[in-house]
């Protein structure tokens, strides 16, 4: 006897029997309402972050190009990639709220981990561009930056980095997207603060006439920040990689499901289990099949339903929007 269910957030009232408990229908729609709230939530800090990115961004290029600084241009420029990169997350963020449609008939979920992707490897090709100039910089014997201004204008962007980063991180918000926007503005923050510790030094050293010294501060500021950035968007390349590829999510969430399925595992006596988990974006996908045994070969549909209602709601408090299949047959092949 083969039996099998779907119960996705969308279809939650479709699939569940008359006779289930009130209080699970009510911690679901409460559930549901803190989602929302969330969503709107993240908008909000999208919308916050693209204004600040705007105005930093423009004031890097415009005083970059005044005073010959390929560290502030560099800084205004990729504070104009995160301004593009926020908007795009800003759309995403919108698409990712709709439920299944015709067209993506298992939600639109992977348009998260494929938006991080995008964002991770744009900052490594800025990180990569803006370390080759300024190694030719320096091989063509360094500029001439004007180290005061440079040293001001670092020092307000660093202030406005640091409040932006402090803005999301008390957001609280631990969607993909918003742990990318978080790191991103971490990095504008160090990006600006070394900026501005760099040019401090070149004042004091031209302030100790050490001119031809000073020629090469600009590069090579850019050379090391370059060089250290590189690393964080590549370990979110590989994360977001890994959910387009519908990898299994990290340890501690896999333990943790199947502790969950593993207690109605033993609370029912089914006589084994299969468990397939893939953490795509804020959506945890988790397909499971209850092997029966001879003594359950005959079990009502309600009951069924029952006990999928149940991994519902335990499932949903691990705090992910959950795609879940429940399966029930009592011949392992099917498992």
């Amino acid at each position: 006897m083969f039996i099998c269910g779907d119960c996705h957030p969308a279809l939650a009232g479709s699939c569940r029997p008359q006779g289930v408990n009130s209080m699970i229908q009510h911690r679901l729609i409460f559930l549901g309402v803190k989602m929302r709230q969330a969503e709107t939530k993240e908008r909000r800090m999208f919308i916050v972050s693209i204004v600040f990115a705007a105005v930093i961004s423009g004031a890097g290029i415009i005083i970059g190009i005044l005073i010959s600084s390929e560290a502030v241009l560099f800084d205004g420029v990729y504070s104009l990639i995160s301004v593009l990169l926020s908007m795009l997350s800003l759309v995403v963020n919108n698409i990712i709220s709709r439920p299944e449609s015709k067209k993506f008939q298992f939600g639109h979920a992977l348009f998260e981990p494929l938006v991080v992707l995008i964002k991770s490897l744009v900052m490594i090709i800025i990180c990569v561009y803006a370390l080759s100039g300024a190694i030719i910089t320096i091989i063509n014997g360094g500029n001439d930056a004007s180290a005061l201004s440079a040293v001001f204008y670092t020092f307000l962007a660093t202030i406005g980095c640091l409040w932006c980063w402090g803005y999301i991180c008390r957001a609280k918000l631990e969607t993909p997207l918003a742990e990318a926007e978080k790191k991103q503005w971490f990095m504008d923050f160090i990006i600006s603060f070394g900026l501005c510790i760099g040019f401090v030094v070149a004042l004091i050293l031209e302030h100790l006439q050490m001119l031809s010294v000073v020629r090469y501060v600009d590069p090579a500021i850019v050379v090391i920040i370059s060089i250290y950035f590189i690393y964080v968007p590549s370990r979110l390349t590989y994360g977001a990689l890994r959910e387009l590829l519908m990898a299994a999510p990290e340890p501690q969430l896999n333990k943790s499901v199947k502790r969950i399925v593993g207690q109605v595992k033993c609370d029912l006596e089914f006589s084994d289990t299969v468990i397939r988990i893939a953490k795509v974006g804020r959506e945890l996908n988790t397909e499971i099949t209850f092997v029966l045994a001879d003594s359950h070969t005959l079990v009502e549909m309600e009951r069924l339903d029952m006990i999928r209602s149940q991994l519902h709601e335990d499932l949903s408090k691990l705090g992910y929007s959950l795609w879940l299949t429940v399966a029930f047959t009592s011949d392992h092949r099917w498992a």
